[in-house]
């Protein structure tokens, strides 16, 4: 099942929504002239804050100075020093530039395609307003309308990272004003740094969002590097506490700061209450250090080590088998570690009207001679259903919505899948196998996307988005019970039904990094299975309910794994260098 976004949320699955205001990032400049004898003019971009200035000298931040008024002569001072110590450190920030570039590639995206799963479609706040998201003609791009001064931000399917490279061509295309940049080390809590440029007015700044408040680490500081009506490439590296900025290939500034030991890496747009603005991301990359794997352990909060991972080989006595996405296709792997292949492509110049240009979230049907999948055409994903050699594709759905994250039911007559119909948040329905009669089950204001039947076909459990989290939800199929949470760790996302109905496995970031966690539908017995530096997540069960396969990064890559049930017992089935998600388990 899908994990992150707004058509298809964890999304984190989410993580990303309006946040609160920032009363800080405001947009007041002032322009301070050096004394006489001083060649160059210093300009110094602050926020007011209880009647005093926070502002930056050559990029280096001062807290706490006198009044805007205060006399020139301390604002000289402090520029003589700042610009000495911006000297030394420019040739050891390039240094760090041209060895973090090399190192292995975590997150790439061009935008193409959603390979990474960024969010997308469409979110309405009633507080803040409303975002559109769509990844269309190369450019990740958003348009916004804000009722109030909002941060919103967004993130790919990734590994949380330390010590990292990351680097975006960003650009705002309507009139310009509002500012734009990345975020990063964002965690689970939601907390995260945000570095944004105004391209107005040429200046930087970095924020840090912590414990639902703002904190000012880089005052506004102008830099002739960005360019005001052009696209921008920022570029961050961290190490350790240290952080190094560029902007559009020149180093501005650096600080150092521990709050936030690692996290996750996205895009972010600050607009003015009443603002309307349009943005596009291009050429996002995150590149990282590769680490040793840690073991894992078994699955209890405090348990004991557990061998590493080995690899797979063929004739494991493991049956079915396993659909999942890689890159922009779906593949077809044995249980057992043998028969890897891409569904070929023939499919595609089968008819016109039925040729998805890129294919998610694959589902078998309970005889396990179809698959079904979501496939996008343009902006737009629709429903079809395809023999597993891919022969004989048929549409379910085709409107002009969003229609992800299809799942079959265990009887074979209905599919549940998530819809933006409603034009504003996603939303559970069902519909018939043949594509008739679509019934909408959830209405909450929350973004409703994964859904996963019982086995008795009575229930779905589904992930829901809303206010930044994300939680784990159950609704039963003919309407009779409301949906309700199941207490399950924020942050919760990919969840599956236990074949015997007793359990539900899922991941979530709850702790740091995406873990397995089981639980019961009652919200009892929370366990966790693995326990790792890594990310692991995207768990589907076996029929027997004996084995969990998953998606991790613990070698180096994002590939797929399978383990008792009990977490034990790690064994990698794949290793290619496509990422591999969206698992799902079959006869």
């Amino acid at each position: 099942m899908s994990t992150n976004s707004a058509n298809n949320q964890p999304q984190s699955i989410n993580p990303e929504a309006p946040k609160t205001p920032n009363p800080e990032l405001r947009k007041e400049a002032v322009i301070i002239g050096v004394l006489a004898g001083i060649t160059c003019l210093c300009c110094m971009v602050g926020t007011a804050v209880m009647g005093y200035g926070v502002f930056t000298l050559n990029n280096r931040f001062v807290t706490e100075l006198a009044p805007l008024r205060e006399t020139q002569a301390v604002a000289v001072s402090q520029l003589t020093t700042a610009v000495a110590a911006s000297a030394t450190a420019e040739p050891n920030a390039n240094a760090a530039a041209t060895a973090f570039a090399q190192y292995p590639i975590v997150v790439s995206s061009t935008f193409d395609h959603n390979t990474e799963d960024w969010p997308a479609g469409g979110f309405d706040d009633a507080e803040y307003g409303r975002v559109l998201r769509q990844i269309s003609d190369g450019k990740y791009q958003w348009e916004i309308e804000a009722t109030q001064g909002v941060i919103w931000y967004g993130y790919p399917k990734m590994a949380a990272v330390t010590d990292f490279y990351l680097s975006v061509e960003a650009n705002q295309t309507s009139e310009a004003g509002e500012n734009y940049g990345v975020i990063f080390r964002r965690t689970s809590a939601g907390s995260y740094y945000f570095f944004g440029i105004s391209p107005e007015l040429q200046t930087f700044f970095l924020n840090l969002q912590h414990n639902d408040s703002w904190h000012t680490l880089l005052g506004r500081t102008y830099s002739p590097a960005i360019h005001s009506d052009a696209p921008n490439v920022i570029t961050v590296i961290a190490s350790g506490s240290t952080f190094t900025f560029f902007i559009n290939g020149q180093h501005v500034a650096g600080y150092s700061d521990s709050t936030l030991p690692g996290g996750r890496a996205g895009v972010a747009v600050e607009v003015d209450p009443d603002g309307t603005a349009s943005f596009e991301f291009d050429n996002f990359e995150v590149r990282a250090p590769t680490a040793t794997p840690t073991p894992i352990r078994t699955p209890t909060l405090t348990a004991t080590p557990q061998p590493t991972t080995t690899p797979a080989s063929a004739n494991l006595p493991l049956q079915g088998r396993i659909a999942f996405q890689s890159g922009s296709a779906l593949s077809i792997i044995n249980a057992d570690g043998s028969g890897l292949y891409q569904i070929p492509p023939l499919y595609r110049t089968l008819s016109q009207k039925v040729s998805p240009k890129f294919d998610a979230s694959p589902d078998w049907s309970p005889q396990g001679n179809r698959l079904i999948f979501a496939g996008s055409e343009s902006e737009n994903a629709n429903i079809y259903t395809i023999n597993p050699d891919g022969t004989n594709i048929t549409f379910v759905t085709f409107t002009i919505y969003n229609q992800t994250d299809p799942a079959w039911s265990p009887d074979g007559r209905l599919i549940a899948f998530a819809s933006d119909a409603t034009g504003n948040q996603n939303d559970i329905y069902i519909i018939e196998s043949t594509g008739s009669n679509r019934v909408r089950l959830t209405t909450e204001l929350s973004s409703d996307t994964d859904p996963v039947w019982s086995p008795d076909n009575q229930h779905i459990v589904f992930v829901a988005y809303e206010a930044g989290i994300t939680k784990l939800r159950i609704v039963s199929v003919d309407g009779s019970e409301p949906a309700k949470s199941i207490g399950a760790p924020e942050g919760a996302n990919n969840p599956a039904w236990s074949p015997n109905g007793q359990w539900i496995v899922f991941a979530s970031d709850y702790e740091g990094n995406q873990e397995i966690y089981l639980i019961r539908p009652d919200g009892s017995d929370l366990t966790r299975l693995t326990d790792n530096a890594f990310d692991d997540f995207d768990p589907t069960w076996s029929a027997d309910g004996k084995h969990i396969a998953f998606v991790s990064n613990r070698d180096g890559q994002y590939d797929i794994y399978v383990m008792e049930a009990d977490g034990s017992q790690p064994i990698r089935l794949t290793n290619t260098t496509a990422k591999e998600h969206n698992l799902a388990w079959g006869p």
